[in-house]
């Protein structure tokens, strides 16, 4: 093993930890009709199943990247995710990219950068993908 396989691991395991903490409380602790009312104010279409996906993306693509099961595939659905919450964030929140009153679209934008990675360069060796033989 080298240091890429490390450093895949860290980043999956870091941008894991950080999607697992954004769905739960999505899902557990207001649950998927009060951030739908939040999702609501913001304009989203249909806002509590948008926040029932959105939270089921991010926990359970959270917990695929902490363990390396189908790290693409999880990438890809929490880089998509984060893409529209940038997109929500710049056109319908006015968020500046960065700011010091109020988080702007710059941590967006860096999941995403991180998801994009991840589906470039897969789980890596340190993961149940290549256990199972997956990518």
């Amino acid at each position: 093993m080298d240091a890429m396989d490390w450093a895949v691991l860290v980043l999956r395991i870091a941008l894991g930890v950080v999607f697992v903490a954004h769905g739960y409380p999505k899902l557990f602790t207001f649950g998927p009709r009060k951030t739908g009312e939040m999702f609501g104010r913001m304009g989203l279409p249909a806002p509590t199943l948008s926040a029932l996906l959105s939270g089921l993306a991010e926990f359970v693509g959270g917990l695929c990247l902490i363990i390396g099961l189908l790290t693409p595939l999880a990438a890809i659905v929490l880089a998509v995710n984060t893409a529209v919450a940038l997109h929500v964030s710049r056109t319908r929140l006015n968020k500046p990219f960065l700011t010091s009153d109020r988080p702007g679209w710059d941590f967006d934008l860096t999941l995403v950068g991180m998801a994009v990675t991840l589906i470039l360069v897969g789980g890596g060796r340190l993961a149940v993908d290549r256990l199972l033989g997956f990518f």
